[in-house]
């Protein structure tokens, strides 16, 4: 369906500065029109409105103001377009503008193209997302072209220029989405949340969907791509993601009815959110005072550090391991946990875990393993070095039921030495 419920805007403003003339870079909202939530077509380009150009390109918008100021900027946005003045720009309900060929049926196309089905499409905005997440939307990576997904937030809440703070998913090891920031001195990005990694059914550090779900989360991993969407459960609710200019992701719902957006949860929300916030080798837990521990087998690196509440400097072993054959060398299971981040691994789909267990052993630089395929069960996932960014989560992870009808739990086995398996 087309422009049911979204409502296609114009909008430009003048700084202090009467020669200097801001864009607003993007311009659709949802209803109610008491909420402004616009969508950015191009972060670099300036872009408002769009028109294709006889010079194959999306760009050269034209947006009026009461005094008749003109604003305009270009996208270097190619298409391939042959006769420009027969194609034309479409505002789906899902909050997608389009652009589609003149010369098809457009009554066809109105009735019958899906939300999911952009084979007419000549050009689409949810390929370019901005600082929101909608339905549909795909946030990840294209293989064959090598282009990728990620929500950039603004600058403020009032300019929408590049911010400072990216919402992306890694392909790194098993699937996870991170908030990361930009900073001054490097062009390395500092990570500021991971949200663990995709399960099957959802991301291992992330809340739980409520028990009557309002979206169902969705992973798809294959040759060519590799992405996260979701997709609406109800028609009598709107939900979205948003990264704001500080940082935060919200998970925001719109009902029926309603004139304001509530939030259905932020991250980091807590303390234990923040990436690493226990060092490396630590794990937080928000219901102990103080919130960080060393994990089994390891002390704090530094005590004093410690005994001030600065856990940054994290854990490390009591012991080493003793490498020799049957040193006597075992694990224990750790539950309920966001899993570690995957700086250091190595991962094989056909190994059983009996099989990962003893690769495990027989390589002395190994400190944890699981299961690969954390929903299915299946494959082998190693650790190496340190562990990081690991805490307990609030609600348990587990009650899963294997094809014995047993109760499972997720969880990663700690390598520890003898002597303290001992102990």
């Amino acid at each position: 369906m087309i422009m049911e419920n979204v409502e296609l805007m114009e909008f430009c403003t003048v700084n202090n500065d009467p020669l200097s003339v801001s864009v607003w870079k993007g311009f659709w909202k949802f209803i109610p029109r008491s909420e402004k939530e616009w969508k950015i077509l191009n972060w670099s380009s300036g872009l408002i409105g769009i028109l294709v150009q006889q010079k194959y390109e999306i760009g050269g918008l034209e947006a009026y103001l009461p005094q008749n100021l003109f604003c305009s900027a270009y996208a270097n946005l190619e298409i391939g377009i042959t006769q420009w003045m027969y194609d034309l720009v479409w505002l789906l309900d899902t909050g997608n503008l389009v652009v589609i060929d003149g010369d098809k049926d457009i009554y066809s196309f109105n009735n019958n193209t899906s939300d999911d089905d952009n084979s007419d499409y000549l050009w689409q905005s949810f390929d370019y997302p901005s600082d929101t997440f909608l339905a549909g939307m795909k946030l990840g990576w294209n293989f064959e072209t090598g282009s990728q997904r990620y929500l950039t937030s603004w600058k403020t809440d009032d300019d929408p220029s590049t911010g400072d703070y990216i919402y992306w998913l890694s392909p790194r090891g098993l699937p996870q989405l991170f908030v990361s920031m930009k900073t001054t001195t490097t062009t390395k990005m500092v990570i500021k949340y991971r949200s663990g990694p995709w399960n099957g059914v959802h991301f291992g550090g992330t809340p739980k969907a409520p028990v009557f779900p309002l979206f169902k989360s969705f992973l798809v991993s294959n040759k060519d791509e590799l992405y996260y969407t979701f997709k609406a459960n109800v028609k009598s609710a709107v939900t979205r993601v948003k990264v704001n200019p500080t940082g935060l992701s919200d998970r925001l719902v719109l009902y029926n009815r309603s004139t304001q957006w509530s939030v259905l949860y932020t991250v980091p929300y807590e303390p234990c959110d923040n990436y690493g916030f226990c060092g490396a080798n630590g794990i937080c837990r928000m219901n102990r005072d103080p919130l960080c521990e060393c994990l089994e087998g390891f002390v704090p690196r530094s005590e004093e550090e410690w005994k001030m509440l600065n856990w940054s400097s994290g854990c490390v072993r009591k012991m080493e391991f003793d490498c020799r054959v049957d040193s006597g060398d075992g694990f224990v299971k750790l539950v309920g946990i966001k899993f570690p981040d995957f700086l250091e691994f190595w991962s094989n789909k056909s190994m059983s875990l009996a099989e990962c267990k003893q690769t495990c052993l027989s390589n002395c630089s190994c400190t944890t393993y699981t299961n690969l395929d954390i929903g299915r069960g299946s494959g082998c996932m190693i650790w190496f070095g340190n562990l990081v960014d690991v805490r307990e989560l609030r609600i348990k992870v587990g009650d899963k039921k294997t094809k014995e009808g047993k109760v499972s739990e997720e969880g990663i086995y700690l390598r520890l030495p003898a002597s303290v398996l001992g102990n």
